[in-house]
């Protein structure tokens, strides 16, 4: 905003961290006259990947899952030995390529059916007459005595 002598610009939009591809900006000026946007730079946290590998030893990483939750480490202990001076090894990634043993593991998703709408409800409707029939033969059994 720019006014006589008056002048104000908020130019940063803070949010919460996030880890997205791709972000999507919109700015809503009501009636005002269109901004002047020149360009956009983005800042924020910077994430490496250290690795502290056995000597002689071959590793493989495999990586992609739609369906694997995030890992939660502990980095402290690993904070602390880069502290001390152990060597970790800058690692780059090779060409991409299928996994056999992913293909293995490629099949019926039965996770996602139990944590789905669909199988609680039937899940629901099968108990409640299950439930309603044991307390009926209960009563029965109540009222004989």
């Amino acid at each position: 905003m720019n006014f006589r002598d008056v002048s104000r610009e908020q130019t940063t939009i803070p949010f919460t961290e996030q880890r997205h591809t791709a972000y999507r900006i919109v700015i809503n000026n009501q009636d005002n006259p269109p901004l002047p946007i020149t360009g956009i730079r983005a800042t924020g946290n910077e994430y490496a990947l250290k690795f502290l590998p056995v000597k002689g030893a071959a590793y493989r990483v495999y990586y992609g899952s739609e369906h694997a939750a995030p890992p939660h480490y502990e980095v402290a202990p690993v904070l602390e030995l880069l502290r001390q001076g152990f060597h970790a090894t800058d690692v780059a990634l090779g060409p991409q390529s299928e996994s056999a043993a992913m293909k293995v593991n490629a099949g019926y998703d039965w996770v996602a059916l139990l944590n789905s709408q669909f199988f609680l409800g039937l899940a629901i409707t099968l108990m409640v007459p299950a439930l309603a029939w044991a307390l009926f033969r209960a009563a029965k059994r109540i009222d004989l005595q």
